[in-house]
């Protein structure tokens, strides 16, 4: 799409941009439009003269008369006539024919056999041109070139003459452009677009502050250490009863003394070292659970049962 030329709005500079995203380069300036301008100003006043209507033609100017002030083709903001741009066309051997008009009755009904429409409505101009093997939007009113489908340019085209636009096909050898060969020989591929506006809606969040976050990941292990024999114990795959009542009775049986009272977190069974039991204000010493592996190892029920306390907790 960099190799497209496109000119963005200035002004109402609109004719310009329109003529050379239609030509695909900086052909033609304001000077040289305004130029044709005066031209045209000139041969219509001498026709007039020939038939005497010189007096008329003069007081029409003074008064400003004409849409466009002192001439009828153009104005100080950059407006240009579509007789400005047929003429500045002409330069090229290239031909407007207004859509619907005997000379292009149905060539709505298969604009892709074109090459290029220019569309004017309400004092603007733009240019829909053929690039390669496919269509693009030029209208410099566009951050840049748009894509448009085979199938979706007769409906465009169709929607813009629904909306009051006049349609004119160029008809002739355009000249060459570097973004015409490029596009035939490697097409736009349009699935980009859908990740640009992606990408393009991220970096306007992330102007506005909203953060999208990361992509989901697994949770860490709070209970990450380096110690080898307390990471066996937390991942061995031992052998254990199915029987939840079981590893329940187990699991109360080591940390309930004789009462049931388990409001002391330093009790323990008789002739082993306490045991503190982890919770979210603890933190598990590594000697606490190699006393825990090497003491129950014998006791599968009772290991699960400390292992699904410390991991619950």
């Amino acid at each position: 799409m960099d190799l497209i030329f496109h000119e963005k709005q200035q002004g109402n500079l609109c004719a310009q941009h329109c003529l050379n995203a239609l030509l695909q380069g900086p052909y033609f300036s304001p000077v040289d439009l305004a130029s044709i301008a005066h031209d045209i100003d000139e041969i219509e006043k001498a026709n007039l003269r020939e038939m005497g209507a010189d007096a008329i033609y003069a007081q029409d100017q003074r008064s400003g008369g004409g849409q466009h002030g002192s001439s009828n083709h153009h104005d100080d903001s950059g407006y240009f006539s579509v007789q400005v741009i047929e003429k500045a066309l002409q330069l090229w051997n290239i031909r407007l024919y207004l859509a619907g008009s005997e000379a292009a009755s149905t060539v709505l009904q298969a604009p892709c056999e074109e090459k290029a429409f220019i569309c004017h409505f309400n004092n603007h101009w733009f240019t829909i041109r053929k690039l390669g093997r496919q269509w693009f939007n030029l209208n410099s009113m566009q951050k840049g070139p748009k894509y448009i489908s085979d199938t979706y340019l007769s409906l465009f085209l169709a929607q813009l003459r629904t909306e009051g636009y006049f349609i004119f096909v160029a008809r002739g050898e355009l000249p060459s452009s570097e973004a015409d060969q490029m596009l035939t020989l490697c097409p736009y591929d349009h699935s980009l677009e859908r990740e640009e506006k992606v990408s393009q809606a991220k970096k306007d969040a992330a102007k506005k502050g909203h953060d999208w976050g990361e992509p989901a990941g697994s949770v860490l292990n709070p209970l990450n250490t380096s110690s080898t024999s307390s990471s066996s114990f937390l991942n061995k795959s031992t052998p254990v009863t199915t029987n939840p009542d079981a590893i329940r009775n187990k699991r109360l049986k080591y940390f309930m003394d004789g009462n049931g009272d388990t409001s002391d977190a330093d009790k323990s069974i008789p002739g082993e070292k306490p045991v503190k039991v982890a919770n979210s204000s603890t933190v598990v010493d590594h000697d606490e659970f190699e006393v825990i592996e090497s003491d129950f190892n014998d006791d599968p029920e009772l290991a699960e049962a400390i292992r699904l306390s410390l991991l619950q907790s």
